[in-house]
């Protein structure tokens, strides 16, 4: 996150008042052994074509920039660059299309971007604090409307679902709130809370709506404690817990590369009290799932936050059922990833010598017969298992 991005969201995120969710049901635990890394082939990714994003303002002004960036059914990648307010059009093999917009608070125009949604035909675009524009997927302007979701972290949309992540906090606690909303985005149902014990201070670089999974079937993913355990709950759109899913894990604190790192970019945020070094990485960084509908988890440090070139991130992989099926790592999925319809979208940190930066495209390739390594049990849970 960058220093203007950090004040943003400690400003915004101060003297708010903390709520609770609770909820007893029964559901269905699957305890995961410790998967032994493979090295064979389960799933390979095959590149298929970059995209030069050189002239788009991401990593070099904006770090966190995954709300710029939205899908439409036909696989066009569209990235907003808040700097310049402009939209860039891209089909679905990489290949340039169109622009639109420039700096202003025109119809056309825009103040500063903070995420794009794609719904059926409209590109919504969340500009400034609570102004929504709605414009048609070749930039032209179809009208505006104003909501009020303080503290918002991020916007997905299922069907005619609108699922909203915010924060609370009174700096020494942080609690996530995920709520579900319609387009209108008035009212407001929440489903899932989540306490991040180490409040706003602790936050680093934990972009915590990657750790959201919301599944075509209307099912979230979301970690339990995920500074402490690897355990992610299965909760159905009303926040009801289907299930868990739970991995032995050692919870290693960072790496000594990591380490410094921190506190070269953040010395300033140390040493004005806004922040502090966490004392290990979350176990789940990024959730999707597949078209196979397998569950992929990143998990631990990555190389955003060590910047070792040689380093490997551990990726798992659980079936439906939450059977971890494969584990392994590797230097294409990463924090900086995105995924959509099977292909992943990895963005490259912009090269500094030759001022240049690729989003690079993957297709997930499948082994045929591939065997498991089946280490799981099931048991039926309370809502007060103790792992």
């Amino acid at each position: 996150m960058s220093r203007k991005s950090m004040h943003a969201c400690l400003f915004a995120l101060w003297g708010i008042a903390l709520s609770a969710c609770n909820s007893d049901v029964g559901y269905s635990i699957v305890n995961n052994n410790v998967a032994t890394i493979r090295q064979d082939f389960y799933v390979n990714f095959r590149k298929l074509y970059s995209i030069d994003v050189t002239d788009i303002s991401l990593f070099n002004k904006r770090n966190y920039f995954k709300p710029l960036i939205a899908f439409d059914e036909m696989e066009n990648i569209y990235i907003a660059d808040s700097y310049q307010g402009k939209i860039y059009k891209y089909d679905n093999k990489g290949r340039f299309v169109k622009s639109f917009g420039r700096q202003g608070q025109g119809p056309e125009e825009f103040y500063l971007i903070s995420s794009l949604l794609i719904d059926e035909d409209v590109l919504r675009v969340f500009d400034g604090g609570g102004d929504i524009k709605n414009i048609t997927l070749d930039g032209r302007f179809i009208s505006r409307s104003r909501v009020s979701i303080p503290n918002r972290m991020g916007v997905r949309k299922l069907a005619d679902k609108y699922f909203v992540m915010a924060g609370e906090t009174d700096f020494k606690k942080l609690k996530v709130k995920i709520s579900t909303t319609d387009k209108n985005m008035l009212n407001f149902h929440n489903i899932i809370d989540y306490d991040h014990k180490p409040g706003i201070r602790g936050t680093y670089e934990y972009y915590m709506f990657d750790w959201l999974l919301i599944t075509k079937k209307g099912e979230l993913y979301y970690p339990e404690s995920n500074l402490e355990k690897y355990t992610i709950v299965k909760y159905d759109d009303k926040g009801a817990v289907l299930g868990k899913i739970n991995r032995k894990y050692h919870m290693d604190g960072y790496s000594e590369d990591a380490k410094n790192r921190f506190f070269k970019v953040y010395k300033y945020e140390i040493d004005e009290g806004m922040i502090e070094f966490p004392p290990n990485p979350p176990a789940v960084n990024l959730i999707f799932q597949d078209l196979k509908e397998n569950i992929w988890v990143l998990v631990g440090e990555t190389y955003e936050d060590n910047r070792n070139g040689e380093f490997e991130n551990l990726v798992d992989i659980f079936d439906s059922g939450g059977k971890i099926v494969h584990s392994f790592k590797t230097k294409i999925l990463s924090k900086n990833c995105l995924y959509n319809n099977g292909k992943i979208y990895r963005v490259r940190s912009m090269d500094e010598t030759a001022a240049e930066q690729y989003i690079d495209v993957y297709g997930i390739e499948y082994a045929p017969n591939f065997a498991p390594d089946g280490a799981a049990s099931s048991k039926r849970g309370d809502g007060n298992v103790d792992f």
